[in-house]
Order: structure tokens, then sequence, then C-alpha cells
């Protein structure tokens, strides 16, 4: 994981929030990319309350053929460490 400062211009690009500070973690594979996004400024966040129903809420909903096969192989990846 890179830890280097990121440019504030692409920061703003990807997130569309002015002056935002951000930790990103990209998960890779051969055909696949997740990106997590912790937003670690700007601190006047607003708290809004939103049903999983809402258009901002987000999902991840994953279709696996063999859950047992996915586990096994997840085992060798370390992702808190």
């Amino acid at each position: 994981m890179s830890h280097a400062p990121r440019d504030k211009n692409v920061i703003h690009k990807l997130t569309g929030v002015k002056d935002a500070v951000i930790k990103l973690v990209v998960f890779k594979s051969l055909e696949h990319r997740l990106g997590l996004i912790k937003y670690l400024a700007p601190k006047s966040k607003r708290s809004l309350s939103f049903r999983p129903c809402d258009f901002v809420f987000a999902r991840i909903a994953l279709d696996i053929d063999n859950i047992d096969l996915a586990i096994a192989e997840s085992d060798s990846y370390t992702f808190f460490g």
C-alpha cells in the first residue's frame, strides 16, 4: 500500500469533494478491481440518515457460484495487516 501524497486536483476530480483527503485501497485481480475510499478530511462532514432504498445508499452484491471455493482461495490473501 502506498502512503505517498496524492495530487489534490486528482482527488477532487475523483471524489467531487473540495479539499478532500482520502485513503484509497484498490483490490485487484486479473479481471476485476474494487476501490474503497475512506475520507480523512474535510472534518466538517454532515451527518445524514439514509435508508437502503435511497439513491445515495451504496451496497455491493456478489453472485458466487462456489462460495466454499471462493473462501478457500481468499485465505491466501491478507487484507488487514
